[in-house]
């Protein structure tokens, strides 16, 4: 029998009394997630728990492993030999440009310039200028942004210092990616913990190892600059590397409060981010280069970064200067206007430079010129065909060594527990601590011997889903099913389940649940944030941006549906002790493994999981030390696993090796 219901614009629902606020406003509730978690992170203990120098250095030596683990960056890679090649000259008048590509790593191949004096009788102080993002592009050949900026180097060559300056991985003469997040789809790159800022990061520093190697730097005065992109990266490389003395980003930071709850990042490449799994706020920055001279700059008017957050941000810093007895070592320039390359925000670098580098204070010529053609900065006659730049998101990031590999190194016992270490420090760490779920009613209907109750799931203090409790008395076969109710599930229920969400008398002409769950005896919908009715509103391009705020904050929107799972899997337990049996598929499979990795003894049935976090779900750092076949693994070893694929053969291996030692992974 269909559960078929013809009727409309009759009262069918037991509404309590009219409540000021509607428990689903969604977005609401997410935009309270987003204010609890970003308030969370301004609050890191690392600003307060020194009170000398020498308590400060232990501080920033834990603070700068953590930032070179969310840049991709640890263990540190090993520095191979730069492989330097000076490809060309140029002769100007009172500066001569050298034409450099050099390999951060092997096949990772970096373009540049340098700028040096045309007479140099002595060591000079060097500037490693990192560029921002700027086309510079004729017949399809990209000249890099270097050529774009290549009025900044000169004015450095042109007072006596030795200037350097890079393209970027996005805009060189080889061109990667940036915007694989932004632009791309590349959402796996959450789960491989990569970010584009660790490649910039990288070849900054090896730009150091180069600048040190020539005899025409004094390796005691080193600065960093840059603008937009270029500013970022300079916080990366001031934070990282103490060989640089001076820093001095432009228009390159400012706060979460900014970023996540202002919607900024929506304006932003993905270069400007790290993986934030150790839940900084971007000031955290200016503790790790204290007491070392440091100039923000920024405008007034910047959209990119706006002004209050970018004083937030120096606030913040300027606190730990003064605590160290140094407050005249940071600057904070504002100038008027927007996010612009202007005279404006370009002098007070260069005077901070001469004066720490050079020595100077005095009157200088500040005007800036371009003096060459892109033509003539061009580094490479070909593109290398040993180049992994277009593919460095793919090689990057440490792997997870294959399963059999890591199962015969260390044994599966420890495999499993170091896993669950691994998946609660750097995969789950934003999960809530310790926060029970709870569970209300909200509305019943009933229709014959039908009955739909919809009660309120609530799984952290900011988020609360719907949860329905069909029964079919038609069925007396004490059949129990849960579903995880994911999109797909929703736009298969949606007409029967719609108006009890929406708290409607109304209902559907015709609507039905589809059959396979009509033969169960009750049936349950086990709900996730962001998915389903949950949906957040907004426009896909929103959406992006709304998913890559989670990322700023250390997580991903999969892994907090995880934790709505897990939440839902406690209740349900209390609810119904002795069930077992729960449905879900593609990549809200593999969700629901993990989540069964924390609440255990079920039934899976999972249809045709994805093989590979490269496919999704998108979990902060997981293949850096496993991938799905893993989870089901472990979930196996604790529930029923029943395992639907289009070819078995690529789970048969698995599922031997599992019930071989103990554990139920059924392939079908």
């Amino acid at each position: 029998m269909r559960w078929i219901f013809l009727l409309i614009g009759i009262t069918l629902f037991n509404h309590p009394a009219p409540t000021k606020e509607d428990p689903w406003k969604f977005d609401e509730q997410l935009n309270r997630f987003f204010q609890a978690t970003v308030k969370q992170y301004e609050s890191n203990p690392a600003w307060d728990n020194w009170n000398t120098p020498g308590e400060l250095q232990p501080v920033q030596q834990r603070l700068r492993q953590e930032l070179w683990e969310m840049l991709g960056l640890w263990p540190i890679p090993a520095k191979n030999p730069l492989q330097v090649q000076i490809t060309g000259t140029i002769e100007k008048e009172d500066f001569i440009v050298e034409k450099v590509v050099f390999q951060s790593m092997p096949g990772l191949y970096v373009t540049g310039n340098l700028y040096r004096p045309k007479n140099c009788t002595k060591p000079l102080p060097a500037i490693l200028y990192v560029c921002g993002h700027a086309t510079v592009e004729k017949d399809g050949y990209n000249y890099g942004a270097k050529a774009h900026y290549q009025h900044h180097p000169a004015w450095y060559a042109r007072h006596g210092y030795v200037c350097l300056v890079l393209d970027t991985l996005q805009l060189g003469e080889i061109e990667g990616i940036h915007h694989g997040l932004y632009r791309y789809n590349h959402w796996w790159w959450i789960s491989c913990g990569y970010t584009p800022a660790g490649v910039e990061a990288w070849n900054g520093i090896r730009a150091i190892d180069y600048l040190l190697s020539r005899p025409d730097v004094d390796e005691k005065r080193i600065g960093v600059t840059g603008r937009s992109g270029g500013g970022a990266t300079s916080w990366w490389l001031g934070a990282l590397d103490e060989r640089i003395g001076v820093v001095v980003p432009v228009a390159g930071i400012t706060d979460l409060h900014n970023q996540v709850l202002d919607g900024c990042v929506s304006e932003h490449c993905d270069c400007m981010f790290f993986n934030n799994i150790h839940h900084w706020d971007y000031p955290m920055l200016g503790l790790l280069i204290a007491p070392r001279p440091l100039l923000i700059a920024n405008a007034d008017r910047d959209i990119m970064f706006p002004v209050d957050g970018v004083y937030r941000t120096y606030r913040k810093i300027r606190a730990v200067y003064d605590r160290l007895g140094v407050g005249d070592e940071l600057v904070l320039n504002i100038v008027g206007g927007g996010h612009q390359d202007i005279p404006d925000i370009q002098v007070p670098a260069q005077r901070w430079f001469n004066h720490y580098l050079l020595g100077t204070d005095s009157l200088m010529d500040w005007r800036m010129e371009k003096e060459c053609t892109p033509e003539a900065l061009r580094v490479l006659d070909h593109e290398p065909e040993d180049q992994i730049n277009t593919r460095v998101d793919e090689l990057f990031t440490r792997k997870a060594k294959p399963i059999p590999e890591q199962i015969q190194a260390i044994g599966w016992e420890n495999c499993q527990r170091q896993w669950m270490e691994d998946l609660e420090s750097k995969t789950f760490a934003s999960w809530p601590a310790n926060w029970p779920p709870t569970l209300t009613n909200i509305d019943s209907l009933q229709f014959g011997k039908v009955s739909i109750v919809l009660k309120s799931l609530r799984t952290d203090p900011y988020t609360t889903l719907p949860f329905w409790v069909i029964t079919n008395r038609n069925q007396s076969n004490g059949k129990l099913k849960v579903c995880v109710l994911d999109d797909l599930t929703w736009s298969r229920v949606k007409d029967v389940l719609h108006s009890s969400l929406i708290r409607s008398d109304v209902y559907f002409e015709d609507a039905m649940f589809p059959k396979d769950m009509e033969e169960a005896e009750q049936v349950i919908f086990l709900p996730m944030r962001g998915a389903g009715p949950a949906s957040f509103s907004g426009k896909e391009t929103a959406k992006v941006h709304l998913k890559r705020r989670f990322y700023l904050l250390g997580t991903s929107l999969e892994a907090m549906q995880t934790w709505d799972l897990v939440q839902g899997l406690k209740q349900i337990r209390i609810m119904y002790p002795a069930f077992r049996t729960i449905y879900a598929e593609d990549k809200t499979a593999v969700q629901l493994t993990y989540a069964t990795l924390f609440e255990d003894d079920f039934q899976l049935h999972l249809n045709q999981p994805t093989t590979s976090h490269n496919s999704g779900p998108d979990l902060p750092n997981v293949l850096q030390f496993m991938d799905v076949p893993a989870a089901v693994m472990m979930s196996s070893m604790k529930n029923h696993v029943i395992l639907k694929a289009d070819d078995p053969a690529l789970w048969n291996s698995y599922s031997l090796f599992t019930n071989q030692l103990g554990g139920a992974l059924t392939i079908e």
